[in-house]
């Protein structure tokens, strides 16, 4: 007896093929196969330290790059959950945006806080549904800009590179054995100088074989004073010193020499300091008898000659920029500031966005760079604008001072 094969309609065939394309997980037409998302690699810089003001509304932009490339565009941010965190890790009040989404930038939102206390607060902004988390630094400060401002107007020499200014005095400085002092009009050329250390009215300046002082006396130049002969161990030049009106103090390897002016004569004694090494740096005196030393080869120092000791931060830190009350220095890409309290050092890390403000005056469309201290300086040389920045990590204090020479006159500006 035949069986009969069944015959199968055209449709059969096509509700069967469909069956088995189903039953596969697998589509029969390419071109509905979708491309996976891949990582977009992120080359942007992190975004620079933000410097604002107790009491000072501030709006913060938090942008997270898209981390994924989808060829059927990204996920778009549903929501945003937002922190705002004090120097004390405690949630203050804010406002945010809603998130925004672009192809091209990624993920976006703006957080809106008044700080009431100064220091490091930190931003963080996560976008939903778990997409990523942007962060941000706000460094919160008292604004202490309108304190005590001043302005000098003097004649400065032509082609002078300024290695000292303040209110009544500019000391050009060439760096080899040249030294310019402009002051009250007059101009005081000094030659065959290698270094040397100013506090009024006495000048002192010394290089391998002598040490000689210099006063302002009324009107006119600075006058020649006392003159001393001197022979340094290894002829090693003395990288630095600190004056005052009748005594200098150099600094030399681990020596501490003490040249005072007095009836005419100039007398020395050296101090032998151990732990100390000054090969190339710069000194500060704190108090009478104690000083701070910054040496770009092996530290920061605080040194007391009675008795002689020295307590030290070792580490490369150079160059070094003094203010006055400590250091400038810098950790390869961070920016230190080395202060001292009892004679001993201590360091605090500050983020290079602080250090970029705009002038207070002068021309601003000039291009500008960011030397080795952090300094602001625009070009071209003629016209220079520095701006040094001091943080207190108590007070939140900031300080700055501002200077410009144009067509051989400098003024001077504090904020």
């Amino acid at each position: 007896m035949k069986t009969k094969t069944p015959k199968m309609s055209s449709g059969g065939s096509l509700q069967i093929a469909t069956l088995l394309c189903v039953a596969s997980f697998s589509s029969c037409d390419s071109d509905r196969f979708i491309p996976p998302c891949t990582p977009r690699v992120n080359l942007d810089l992190p975004p620079a330290t933000l410097l604002t003001f107790v009491g000072q509304e501030t709006t913060v932009p938090l942008e997270l790059p898209s981390p994924l490339s989808c060829p059927q565009g990204n996920t778009v941010a549903k929501r945003v959950e937002t922190q705002v965190l004090s120097p004390m890790n405690v949630p203050l009040p804010h406002t945010s945006t809603e998130p925004t989404t672009s192809e091209s930038r990624g993920y976006a939102t703006n957080i809106t806080f008044t700080p009431t206390e100064p220091g490091g607060h930190y931003l963080t902004a996560r976008f939903e549904p778990s997409i990523g988390a942007a962060n941000r630094d706000v460094t919160v400060m008292f604004d202490r800009r309108a304190d005590q401002p001043f302005i000098t107007d003097l004649e400065v020499p032509e082609g002078c590179e300024p290695a000292l200014i303040n209110d009544s005095v500019v000391i050009c400085f060439d760096g080899l054995s040249n030294v310019k002092v402009a002051s009250g009009g007059w101009t005081t050329a000094i030659e065959d100088a290698n270094g040397f250390a100013h506090s009024a009215p006495s000048l002192w300046v010394w290089n391998v074989s002598s040490v000689t002082r210099y006063e302002a006396v009324g009107v006119g130049p600075l006058v020649k004073q006392e003159t001393l002969a001197v022979e340094f161990a290894d002829r090693r030049l003395p990288p630095t010193g600190v004056a005052s009106a009748g005594q200098l103090t150099l600094f030399v390897n681990d020596r501490v020499i003490q040249f005072t002016a007095a009836n005419g004569v100039i007398s020395a004694n050296p101090i032998q300091v151990p732990g100390l090494t000054m090969i190339v740096g710069k000194a500060v005196q704190l108090a009478p008898g104690v000083f701070g030393t910054a040496d770009e080869t092996s530290g920061v120092c605080g040194v007391t000659l009675s008795p002689p000791t020295a307590t030290c931060i070792a580490g490369s830190f150079g160059p070094f920029q003094a203010d006055g009350q400590g250091f400038w220095g810098r950790n390869l890409e961070t920016t230190m500031y080395f202060s001292f309290a009892d004679g001993k050092p201590s360091s605090t890390s500050i983020a290079d966005g602080l250090l970029v403000t705009a002038p207070m005056t002068g021309p601003q469309t000039l291009p500008f760079i960011i030397n080795t201290f952090g300094f602001l300086t625009l070009q071209p040389k003629t016209f220079r604008v520095d701006v040094y920045q001091r943080v207190f990590p108590q007070q939140g204090v900031l300080e700055g001072a501002v200077w410009q020479i144009t067509s051989n006159r400098l003024r001077a500006y504090r904020r």
